[in-house]
């Protein structure tokens, strides 16, 4: 049981990583957000809101078309994504900030959570 035990060493240098990479993310978040918020958002990312916004509203997983009459329901995207950003703009109302700083998160989290398997996967090699 002791090969699957962390050194002091590995420790350091995976929190050093968690740490660097947790404050680069919120400090750029941080830049953008204050400056411009809107500049977070792409095609691809106000699609994926409005999705969000559609199930809020209308709890249906549709797009509005261009007149703005007709929706039509969403194939080509999964529904996982636009679900979570609905839960989260249920919980803190239509605010990117808290969204974005859960996203942080999970970054960092798959950083460790990658660490974790690799270090299963290959133990002391």
């Amino acid at each position: 049981m002791k090969e699957f035990l962390t050194t002091r060493k590995e420790l350091f240098i995976l929190l050093a990583i968690l740490t660097i990479a947790l404050s680069v993310s919120l400090g750029v978040f941080w830049e953008i957000h204050v400056v411009d918020s809107s500049r977070v958002l792409s095609n691809d990312s106000l699609r994926y809101e409005h999705l969000a916004l559609s199930i809020l509203e209308k709890n249906r997983f549709a797009l509005t078309d261009t007149s703005g009459l007709q929706e039509i329901p969403e194939t080509f995207r999964t529904p996982g994504y636009p679900f979570f950003i609905a839960f989260f703009y249920k919980l803190f109302g239509v605010d990117r900030a808290p969204l974005m700083t859960a996203q942080i998160f999970l970054s960092i989290g798959t950083i460790y959570l990658t660490y974790e398997i690799a270090r299963v996967l290959w133990k002391n090699r």
